[in-house]
C-alpha cells in the first residue's frame, strides 16, 4: 500500500496559499515570523452577522531584499511573485524569506506572514495557490472555531502557518513523512509554540515506511509504502490514536488531509478508527482510483454516514461534517463569496 504526500505540492504554491489567504496591502513587516502587523492602514476584523472573519483582499508578498536584484524588490502580486521565485538559482542558497500580507486571522481579521523557501522549487510555488480558495472560502468564513487540528501532509508549513493564524488558541499537530519538507515545516514553525510537527507519515497504524521518488523530481509527489522494519532508508508511521495519545487530547476537532491515496489506509480497517469520536469537521483531497481497494470508496461513504457526518463539495476537498456543524455548513453554502 503506497501512500503519496502531498509533500505535498509544492512551496511557490504554498505561498500563494497563504498568499491568497486574504488581504491588506503589506507594510512595515520588519517584525518577527507570524507577528501581526500594525500601522495606520491597519484594515479592522470584519465578520458577517454569524461572525465568519471577512478578511478577503489579495495577499501581496516580499522576497527579502538582499536575496534579489534592485528591480526585483519590492512589494508584488501573486503573479509576478511566482514569476520571480521560480526564476531564482536555487544553488545560490538554500532558503530565501518571503513576506505574506493579508492572512486571515483570529486577533485582528487580516495578518502578516514570513516563511522560508526553497528557491528554484517550482514544486513550492504550486503549494500556494492551491489552498488559496478554500481558506478565503470557506474554511475563513465558518463561524467555528476548532480547538484541536490534525493537518496530515503538511509540506513546508503554508496551510499549517494559515491554520495558526486563524486559531491561534488550538494546538494543531501536523506529519510530514519527506525529510526535505519536514525540515523546512520545522524552521517555518518554531515559532508557534501551538504547532507540534512529526517527521513521519500517517497510517492507520504504528509502522515502517519507505520512500518512493516521483517520477517527475519534483517535490510535491512522495510517495511511501510500508516496509519492513529495519529496512534501510525506512521511517516511522504514526496512527491517529497514537498521535492523540502523545499531546493527551480527547480527539481532533479538525482534520485536514491531503495525502495522496493514503486515506484508504486510514478509513480501511473499522476497528482502527476509535479517533473519530469527537472529529467534528473533516476536509479530505480524495484521490480516486489511487492505492484504493475494491470496495474502499463504498465503505468509507457508507461508515462516515453512518457516523451522522454529512459531506459537501467545496474546491478540491470533501468536506465531511458532523451534525453538530450542520447549521454552520447550511450558513456557509449559502453566504456571499468575500469580496
Amino acid at each position: 500500500m503506497a501512500i503519496r504526500s502531498r509533500s505535498e505540492f509544492s512551496t511557490w504554491n504554498a505561498i500563494i496559499l497563504l498568499a491568497t489567504l486574504s488581504s491588506a496591502a503589506a507594510r512595515q513587516l520588519h517584525q518577527a515570523p507570524g507577528v501581526p502587523v500594525s500601522s495606520h492602514r491597519h484594515h479592522p476584523r470584519r465578520t458577517d452577522a454569524h461572525g465568519a472573519n471577512l478578511c478577503s483582499r489579495d495577499a501581496v508578498f516580499k522576497i527579502e531584499d538582499h536575496d534579489v536584484g534592485r528591480e526585483q524588490r519590492g512589494w508584488m502580486g501573486a503573479e509576478d511573485f511566482l514569476a520571480v521565485a521560480k526564476s531564482m538559482n536555487e544553488t545560490a542558497q538554500p532558503f530565501v524569506r518571503v513576506y505574506v500580507d493579508g492572512v486571515p486571522c483570529a486577533v485582528q481579521g487580516c495578518c502578516s506572514a514570513s516563511m522560508l523557501i526553497r528557491p528554484g522549487f517550482d514544486s513550492d510555488s504550486d503549494v500556494l495557490s492551491h489552498d488559496l480558495s478554500w481558506y478565503t472560502g470557506f474554511l475563513a468564513r465558518l463561524p467555528w472555531r476548532p480547538q484541536t487540528i490534525l493537518e496530515g501532509g503538511a509540506n513546508m508549513g503554508v496551510a499549517t502557518l494559515a491554520l495558526a493564524h486563524m486559531y491561534p488558541m488550538a494546538q494543531i499537530v501536523v506529519v510530514e513523512p519527506e525529510p526535505g519538507n519536514c525540515d523546512l515545516l520545522e524552521l517555518n514553525t518554531k515559532t508557534y509554540p501551538n504547532v507540534h510537527v512529526e517527521c513521519s507519515g500517517l497510517w492507520d497504524k504504528d509502522a515502517s515506511l519507505g520512500m518512493v521518488k516521483p517520477s517527475d523530481g519534483r517535490n510535491w509527489g512522495w510517495m511511501t509504502e510500508e516496509v519492513e522494519e529495519g529496512t534501510p532508508g525506512s521511517l516511522h508511521a504514526v496512527s491517529v490514536q497514537s498521535l492523540l495519545k502523545k499531546y493527551n487530547l480527547a480527539s481532533f476537532d479538525y482534520i485536514k488531509l491531503d495525502i495522496e491515496g493514503s486515506e484508504w489506509q486510514l478509513f480501511r480497517q473499522d476497528e482502527s478508527l476509535e479517533w473519530l469520536e469527537g472529529v467534528k469537521l473533516m476536509s479530505l483531497e480524495v484521490h480516486h482510483g489511487m492505492n484504493t481497494l475494491p470496495g474502499d470508496e463504498d465503505h468509507m461513504v457508507t461508515m462516515l454516514k453512518s457516523r451522522g457526518y454529512d459531506m459537501s463539495r467545496h474546491g478540491e476537498y470533501d468536506v465531511w461534517a458532523s451534525q453538530d456543524l450542520h447549521p454552520f455548513l447550511r450558513h456557509q453554502q449559502a453566504a456571499p463569496q468575500p469580496i
